[in-house]
């Protein structure tokens, strides 16, 4: 009677450690991050407001629709996933986002740089097959919670930008 208990409480350790592996680092976690994402899509990016950004992917030129984060994201994954972002008029003396997707190792990712001018302001590599939606959206909260920190409504001021 021992030996059969002692047997169940290891399979049932062995399924307990099984299932919170794979909540903190296989597919349930991202299944958890993809979940926490979902909700901050809707975050605004410009105070209410809904700006129209220029975006350059490839040769061709586009214009987006920018209210909330999931707004941003949409332009990340359009077309090839490669491209300019213009967070200002001032187009490459403003602040602006290039954006790179590439393939390694069966896993995708897509780097993002932040640059005002000709000064880097950040650059980051966000793996999308192992951190999901939920890398992307972290930077674009502290990319824009950064630029509204050094300079109110950046959007509105062309020359305090970052």
């Amino acid at each position: 009677m021992l030996i059969e208990f002692a047997v169940g409480l290891l399979i049932v350790a062995s399924i307990a450690y099984g299932v919170w592996k794979s909540w903190t680092t296989g597919d349930l976690a991202m299944i958890r991050s993809s979940l926490q994402a979902v909700g901050e899509l809707q975050d605004e990016v410009f105070g209410g407001e809904t700006r129209t950004l220029q975006c350059v992917i490839g040769e061709n030129e586009h214009a987006f629709e920018i209210k909330t984060l999931g707004d941003a994201m949409n332009v990340f994954m359009y077309d090839n996933g490669s491209g300019i972002l213009y967070l200002q008029s001032s187009k490459e003396h403003g602040v602006r986002i290039e954006f790179t997707l590439k393939s390694e190792q069966g896993d995708d990712f897509m780097t993002f740089r932040t640059i005002k001018g000709e000064e880097m302001l950040e650059e980051r590599t966000v793996n999308l097959d192992k951190e999901g939606p939920s890398g992307t959206i972290q930077y674009l909260k502290t990319t824009f919670g950064d630029l509204r920190a050094n300079s109110g409504t950046w959007w509105n001021n062309e020359e305090s930008a970052a």
